[in-house]
C-alpha cells in the first residue's frame, strides 16, 4: 500500500489533502467545460469558486451535481481572493473584439 492510496476521499491520489496550501481558484463559467475544470483542480487540492454571467443562484444545482464542493459566487466576489482565474466561457463576437490573451482568440468555422 503506498502514499496515493491514503488519499482522502475526494482528493486525487498523490494530491495534497491540505486546500489551504494551494491557492485559490475561480472558474468563470458554469456551461459544459467550467464544472469539469472545478471538479478537476478540486480533486488535485485546489478550492474553487465558480460565477457564471449572473445570480449564483441560478448556478447552484449545477454546482452541487457537476462540481460539488464549489462554491457558487457572483464573478466579481470570485476573483477578488483567487489566486488563479480561469476563463471557462465562450467569447462572441467579431474577432476584432477578442482579446488576444483569449482561448477564443484562435477562431475556426465550425
Amino acid at each position: 500500500m503506498g502514499d496515493d492510496d491514503l488519499a482522502p476521499a475526494g482528493v486525487a491520489p498523490g494530491a495534497t489533502a491540505t486546500l489551504s496550501s494551494r491557492p485559490r481558484m475561480a472558474v468563470l463559467g458554469a456551461g459544459h467545460t467550467g464544472p469539469v475544470i472545478a471538479r478537476v483542480a478540486m480533486a488535485a487540492g485546489y478550492p474553487v469558486t465558480i460565477a457564471a454571467s449572473g445570480d449564483p443562484a441560478n448556478i447552484a444545482l449545477i454546482t452541487d451535481v457537476l462540481a460539488p464542493g464549489a462554491e457558487a459566487r457572483w464573478a466579481a466576489d470570485a476573483v477578488t481572493d483567487a489566486g488563479i482565474v480561469v476563463l471557462a466561457f465562450r467569447c462572441t463576437g467579431s474577432r476584432a473584439s477578442t482579446p488576444p490573451w483569449s482561448p477564443a482568440s484562435s477562431w475556426w468555422t465550425p
